[in-house]
């Protein structure tokens, strides 16, 4: 009988099974997207932040959309890789230990 954590163990092993299959750039560009509207997010909130507090800084930040954004976007894409390599190593590491929910191909 399986514990509650193999079972959750199996099921990550499934799932991160089918991202594989779809490919890292599918996935880079999923969650890439998603990280980017995140950090684009928080940079914002920094720019009003800082406006608020140094209001002749303002006009210089509020210039700056496209490379807040850029930013973003590189930072989302990093994240996603760091997220991809994580989520790989578990992978091998949950598949070395699980061989029967893992189909090596």
């Amino acid at each position: 009988m399986d514990s509650k954590r193999d079972i959750r163990n199996k099921r990550w092993l499934s799932r991160w099974e089918r991202m594989r299959r779809k490919g890292i750039l599918r996935y880079s560009l999923i969650y890439g997207f998603i990280y980017c509207l995140l950090t684009f997010g928080f940079i914002l909130s920094g720019v009003k932040l800082v406006s608020a507090i140094l209001p002749d800084i303002s006009s210089l930040i509020q210039d700056t959309w496209i490379g807040n954004l850029l930013l973003a976007m590189a930072f989302g894409i990093v994240l996603s890789l760091i997220q991809y390599v994580v989520n790989e190593l578990r992978y091998r590491r949950l598949g070395s230990k699980y061989p029967s929910a893992v189909r090596m191909f």
